[in-house]
């Protein structure tokens, strides 16, 4: 700041700098509301595992287990949302071309947790989410148009997870299962 400059000049800097810091602390303050959750504290950290920067790799084994099995790489980004009630988990392929969304959360009024998932190809599904903490897995059940899927997201370490989707037919027969692994690396 000049120092010869007049008295008006020095109050319409000092006020503007006052302002811009006023607006980074209110920036600061609403990233760090989307870094927490209001949930129910067991529901929140069973789900806050999902917060952070992810890379994916994914396998489908088609019906024909003489066919190769389709292996897939991406990143993903988990974080809170709207007040720190839901997770959002967005996955995109590497190379770019695929992407996916998730939204989660856990329903106080049921005391499950609930999955929304939604793909650039169309491809949508909802599912309801039970924790078990002794093996650390929450499980994801859910239906679509080729019958009843379960989920497990299992997690090997605060870094890993692994999981698979098991989907079957109204008779039973396995259909293309997928397996894959989530490491975090933030």
């Amino acid at each position: 700041m000049r120092i010869n400059m007049p008295l008006a000049e020095k109050r319409a800097i000092g006020a503007r700098s006052w302002l811009a810091a006023a607006v980074g602390v209110c920036i600061a303050v609403a990233a760090a509301a989307d870094d927490q959750t209001t949930l129910p504290p067991e529901a929140g950290a069973v789900l806050g595992r999902f917060i952070g920067q992810w890379e994916t790799q994914a396998r489908i084994q088609g019906q024909d287990t003489s066919e190769p099995a389709i292996e897939l790489r991406g990143r993903g980004v988990g974080r809170w949302i709207l007040g720190g009630r839901f997770v959002e988990f967005r996955t995109e392929s590497v190379p770019p071309g695929q992407v996916e969304i998730q939204i989660m959360t856990y329903d106080e009024d049921t005391a499950a947790y609930r999955q929304w998932v939604f793909d650039s190809e169309g491809y949508t599904h909802d599912t309801v989410g039970e924790w078990d903490p002794a093996s650390a897995t929450l499980f994801w059940r859910g239906e679509n148009a080729a019958g009843p899927f379960v989920i497990d997201d299992r997690w090997a370490t605060p870094r890993r997870l692994e999981w698979r989707l098991r989907q079957t037919t109204a008779t039973g027969e396995l259909v293309e299962p997928i397996a894959g692994v989530l490491t975090k690396t933030d």
